[in-house]
């Protein structure tokens, strides 16, 4: 495609030494970016609105602002073909360089602040990544503003040394926004203040007893799905039904939020209770003293006894957590077929704060 461009709007392109075709090439190029861009940027906008993806949608933005510099390059070579004059004699091939700079510079810096307020209002690390692309942009620009006034007046040549900065800036900005984005696909702890809420409303409810597994799964733009598991006593069951309806309520009333709520019936048997832990504790022992067991609880599911709780063990210990897990769960079956174990295996990596 280029190769027909090339042959249709390009006269004499075989003579690159001419310095009418080098501006040719160089117009060429920006003005099919700027179609290129504009293309990418309609397609991805209408598919973002069509399919509700604000990634796709903030995408598209990014290539108008592709197309905005291309835009700035058109207007430096054109600035760039006024011959000389008695001011410059030899041209305004620099000026026009040094003017579509300082405009990539601004026009990059302005996208920076306001895809970093609108990221910061929506929470939405797509647009904090692309605040990070901007403002990476307009530091390279600016390097290469530097080396161009520096190296015109001195001629001292500090391309290869801002070249070295910028390269640094660029991966510690890309590695940045990588890692928040890889932090929310992979998953993050729930929000302090939120889940401070959650457990106040919980607390509103006293036969509810425990609550375990509370995550909040965020799908960004403020929109996220509440899940945990609440423990409570069988002769409660009509009132936690009751409660766990209502905490889900309050929680939609005040985040605009989804609810998911599981009840745990509690077996309330301390005898059967110590002998469960002891026999655990035996297995664990062989493996390391170190390890530990913690929110531990029995819950009634009809004939079966779910025995549940979380195993905080050192690290050296990560790869043998299968094998501990099986252990355990061999021995307490072998004691009786009612029981069904399910282990949280967490690593402990800072000085153990449980105690037995």
């Amino acid at each position: 495609m280029m190769s027909l461009f090339i042959r249709i709007f390009i006269k004499n392109k075989d003579d690159v030494s001419n310095p009418s075709v080098k501006k040719a090439y160089a117009t060429l190029s920006s003005v099919v970016g700027i179609l290129l861009n504009l293309f990418l940027c309609t397609a991805k906008i209408t598919i973002g609105l069509l399919s509700h993806s604000v990634a796709i949608s903030a995408d598209g933005f990014n290539n108008l602002s592709d197309a905005g510099t291309n835009l700035v390059s058109l207007l430096g070579f054109k600035i760039a073909r006024y011959g000389g004059g008695s001011t410059h004699p030899f041209g305004h091939g620099r000026a026009a360089a040094v003017i579509v700079l300082v405009l990539s510079i601004l026009v990059k810096v302005y996208m920076y602040y306001y895809n970093k307020q609108f990221g910061k209002i929506t929470d939405s690390e797509t647009l904090k990544a692309t605040a990070a692309d901007c403002i990476s942009d307009s530091i390279a620009t600016t390097a290469v503003l530097v080396s161009t006034i520096v190296s015109h007046f001195t001629h001292f040549e500090i391309d290869g040394y801002c070249g070295v900065l910028v390269s640094v800036f660029i991966t510690f900005a890309g590695v940045k926004s990588l890692w928040g984005v890889l932090g929310r696909i992979m998953g993050k702890a729930a929000d302090a203040d939120i889940k401070d809420d959650i457990l106040q409303m919980v607390k509103l409810h006293p036969e509810i007893v425990a609550v375990h597994n509370l995550m909040l799964h965020d799908y960004g733009f403020g929109y996220f799905v509440v899940s945990m598991r609440v423990a409570g006593c069988k002769k409660d069951s009509e009132q936690l039904y009751i409660s766990v309806n209502q905490i889900a309520y309050e929680l939609y009333q005040k985040f605009h939020c989804d609810c998911f709520i599981q009840i745990d019936y509690l077996l309330e048997d301390e005898a059967l209770t110590n002998d469960l832990t002891e026999q655990i504790y035996s297995v664990m022992k062989k493996y390391s003293e170190e390890i530990k067991i913690d929110n531990f609880r029995l819950i009634e599911t009809g004939p079966f006894i779910n025995v549940v709780f979380d195993m905080v063990y050192p690290a050296e210990l990560q790869k043998r957590e299968e094998e501990i897990c099986k252990d355990i769960v061999d021995r307490l079956e072998a004691e009786s077929p009612r029981f069904h174990t399910i282990i949280k295996g967490i690593i402990r990596r800072e000085p153990f704060s449980l105690h037995r």
